[in-house]
Formats: C-alpha cells, structure tokens, sequence
C-alpha cells in the first residue's frame, strides 16, 4: 500500500495534472534515495525551460538494505532540505509544487514518519511513487527527449532499477528491482564480488528482458550519467554534452568491467567526477555489465531527462507530445534570433530540387538547418561562421544525436561563410561521414546562395530557381530581373557548384 502524507493529505487525489498551456511555472522536489532535488521548470509548449536546479545529498537509502529504516540522520537532513526547497519555490512564485518519492521511502518502514514530518513542517504533501510508476515516468522522460527511442529504459538510483520497453513512443513492460547502488553498497559492504550472484538473480526474474536483447539501452539517473561522463572525458570526446552520448554496446559492456575492476575513485576525481558519485561507479559499473551481459545490447544512450521530465511530460496535453522537440527548438529560436523568420519555409522550397530523394529523417534535418539559417547574422563578422555553429554544438537541444548535431551545425557554418578547413569545422566532420560532411557543407552553401539573391525577402527569391540539368547546377533567372544576378551572386553560386561537383551556371529565361 502506497504511503501518503498522513490522512491530512487525502489518498486518490495525491496530484494534480500540470497543463502546460497555462505557461506556468512548476516546481518538483524529488525526494530520492541518494539525493533530495529540486528543479523549477518554466513550462512554455513543447520545450519546459529548466530555471533552477539544486540537489542535496542527504542519503535516505544509506542503511535501508540492513536495517530497512531510513536514519535518524538521513531524515534530518532530508526535512531540512524539503524545507528549504519549499521555501525556495514559494519565493519564486511556482505555481504549482510537487513533491515525490521514490524507493528510500517506499520500502523503508519508517517512511511514513518522514512523509508526516515534512507535512507537519511545510504543509505540503509528498506523494510516494509505485516501482511501476517510476519505472514509467521514467521511462516517459526518455521518450521526451530522445522521441524514437527503442529498446530498453533503465533508471539506477540509490536504492532500485527501474527497467522499462520502449518503441515507436509507447511503453511497454516495466519492473522495480532492488538494485540500487546505495542498497548494494549496504548488502554487501566486503566485497562488491558477492553482490554479482544477487543482481544476476534480480535481473533473471526479469523474462520480458529477452524481448528487448540486442537492442539500445537508454541509461538515466546520475551515476549511470557520471560512468558515462568517465568514458567521454577519457577517450577524448569532442563534444561535453552527455544527452544522446552513444557508446557502442561491446565498448560499453568493456568500460563497465573495467571500471568495477579498478574501483579507483581517485582516477575518476581526475576525470572531474564528483566525490559523492565516485565512491558509486564501481557498483554501478556491476550493475550496468550485468545488465549488458543479459541484454546484449547493441548501444548505450545517455538520457539527461528522466523521472522529473517524465512527469512533465507525462502531464503535456497529446497535441504537445506529438510535436517533434527539435522543430520546435529551431522554431522558436529563429522567432528569438532571426531578422526573417518566416522566410525559413520558402528557403525549403527553394533549394529543394538539389536534395530530392532524401529520407525522412534527412527532410527533418534540413527544415532545421533552414530554420536556424538566419540566427548567425548578430555575431560579430569576423566569428560569424563559428558563432552559428556554437548555437547547436553547445546549447540544450532535445530529439538530437551527436552526429546530427554536428550535421546541423557544420550547415550553420557554411550559411554563415565558414571556411571548410577551419578548426570548428574540422571538430564537426569528425563526427561524420565524409560523405553526410560534404551533404552538410552543400545545404549550407544553397542556403547561403538563396539568402544572398532574397535579402530575406520571398518575393524576390521567387524571380528565380535553383536546379541540376546535365551535370551543372543551373540557377534560372527571368530575363527581366537580370540585376538579380550580381558579383556576390555568381561567387555564391560557383562555391555551391564545386560542393556538388557540379558546373555552375546562370540561364536568362525569356
């Protein structure tokens, strides 16, 4: 049975739905095994707008696998915390303040007296989450951020796994394991070998797990995040960012063993891993091998969103969850940043005729890059190229691998007349196909060609087309808008003709 803030805080209606075209602003404090957490989002469409972000270590589950109480000490920490946070979010006028948690408080037998203690004290409820409902929200996080997930969901936290299928935006079988690092860490204090024969036999009770063998495993919480920050910064990633950081499944299943091999915290303060996550990567390192040995995966995905997002998300009106995040990233920021806008769309169409038969997914990276087309022209001249570029390497973007990052970005560059040998695009093209690079590079320069013969305008962009007819790239120009056609027009137009391998070429049609 679910605990709940005492008969004070009522037992069905324990949460109201948060509807994100109210654009309000919502505050959850996530009450975990390890850390206390309180993250203040601004909710505006599709993309809710992280404003504040604090965590406590405060340890709930430290004694839980031996004792099944939570510490006197725990729970101070803990209340004080919870109080602080309430404050927090009242000063900043959140409109609406959930508080939850997780499986410190549903598993420990003196969860309730924590959950009255804090209502006694801020007069907020703190709701306790099922296994399968955690599993769920954070499995429904995943899906917010990474829209075409599909394989396996597991969240580690101090005290439980969470493990849940995902495919084609749906979730399907979900479980609560008692794997968290903190429990192990208790259970088995001598040596982290003995805990391997309990996690394997947890994790082979688990039969819906062969439905999900050789596919991705999509991992959450922060010391799955922490081991694969570890592996980034170890092998000399060009990118910091961990959302959609892809480790080959064989490498991932090798990182793993070796780091629970070595259990050298001292290394992993070298790499810039926090202390309190450090003395919690060899025991997360087990749990992920053993999970890889059974499940084979062929990939591991970081996913920075998780159960808070997943609540979020979970709560977003259908119309909402449907939008793709990454659209609606460039969409908004070209209203922000762009001088025009509006001429995304007939820039689309323009250059169209060059890129015929590309997939779906192509289509899609190129509406972005045509969105994004405009959001360099505030940089200063002389770093305008780079400036555009660092726009998508650098900032917060949802439904967006690393390669596609760098495709998008390497685009940005060429729009905004980067060199292809520069530094910034050498970075990129590392990260891609010589032959999605030079694809990249062609975009970049079309777009580039249209901005210069439109000045943002769509009518004069309509005067004239751009096509490929026996072996040149032809752009057709009436007669009578000749002065289209000016010295930066035809340098323009020879620069997109040497990416295609194409002769360039101007026709006056009468």
């Amino acid at each position: 049975m679910d605990k709940t803030s005492s008969g004070k805080a009522g037992s069905k209606k324990q949460h109201s739905r948060i509807l994100w075209e109210d654009q309000s602003r919502v505050g959850l404090i996530d009450v975990g095994s390890n850390t206390v957490r309180l993250v203040v989002f601004d909710l505006d469409g599709r993309l809710p707008q992280p404003v504040f972000n604090e965590r406590a270590f405060c340890g709930l589950g430290d004694r839980l696998g031996t004792t099944g109480k939570l510490s006197e000490a725990s729970q101070r920490r803990a209340r004080e915390t919870i109080h602080r946070f309430s404050s927090l979010a009242k000063q900043m006028k959140v409109d609406h303040l959930d508080i939850f948690a997780t499986s410190a408080i549903r598993d420990a037998s003196n969860g309730q007296d924590l959950i009255d203690a804090v209502y006694s004290e801020t007069r907020r409820k703190m709701r306790v989450l099922s296994g399968s409902q955690e599993a769920q929200h954070s499995a429904m996080g995943v899906i917010a951020g990474i829209p075409d997930a599909s394989g396996l969901v597991g969240d580690l936290g101090g005290g439980s796994l969470e493990l849940a299928s995902v495919c084609n935006r749906r979730i399907g079988k979900t479980c609560s394991l008692p794997l968290g690092t903190l429990r192990l860490l208790d259970m088995f204090p001598d040596s982290l070998d003995d805990a391997i024969p309990y996690i394997d036999e947890e994790l082979a009770k688990v039969s819906w797990l062969a439905d999900v063998k050789d596919r991705a495993l999509y991992t959450v919480g922060g010391t799955w995040r922490s081991l694969s920050k570890y592996h980034l910064l170890t092998t000399n990633y060009p990118l910091r960012i961990l959302h959609q950081y892809e480790i080959e499944g064989a490498e991932a299943l090798k990182f793993a063993t070796e780091v629970y091999k070595a259990n050298d915290p001292a290394a992993a303060k070298v790499a810039g891993i926090a202390r309190k996550r450090m003395e919690s990567l060899p025991i997360s390192s087990l749990v992920m091998q053993r999970l890889l040995r059974i499940t084979s995966s062929d990939q591991l995905v970081v996913s920075s969103l998780g159960l808070r997002e997943g609540i979020l998300y979970d709560n977003a009106q259908r119309d909402l969850r449907r939008k793709d995040p990454l659209i609606e990233f460039c969409k908004d920021t070209a209203l922000r940043q762009s001088r025009f806008p509006d001429h995304a769309v007939e820039l689309r169409r323009w250059i169209s005729p060059l890129f015929e038969g590309e997939s779906g997914d192509q289509a899609r990276l190129r509406d972005a890059i045509c969105l994004l087309s405009d959001i360099g022209w505030t940089g200063h001249p002389e770093y305008r190229a780079e400036f555009a570029m660092e726009q998508i390497m650098q900032r917060q973007i949802l439904g967006l691998s690393h390669a596609d990052r760098a495709f998008i970005g390497l685009a940005l560059f060429a729009v905004n007349g980067g060199k292809d040998k520069g530094q910034n695009a050498k970075l990129a093209s590392g990260m891609l196909t010589k032959d999605r690079a030079i694809l990249a590079r062609q975009i970049g320069l079309a777009l580039r060609l249209g901005q210069r013969i439109s000045g943002g305008t769509k009518k004069l962009l309509g005067r004239c087309s751009l096509k490929i007819e026996d072996g040149a790239v032809v752009l057709h120009v009436p007669t009578r808008y000749d002065y289209l056609v000016g010295e930066s027009v035809e340098t323009r137009l020879k620069a997109l003709g040497k990416a295609l391998d194409l002769e360039p070429s101007v026709h006056f049609d009468d």
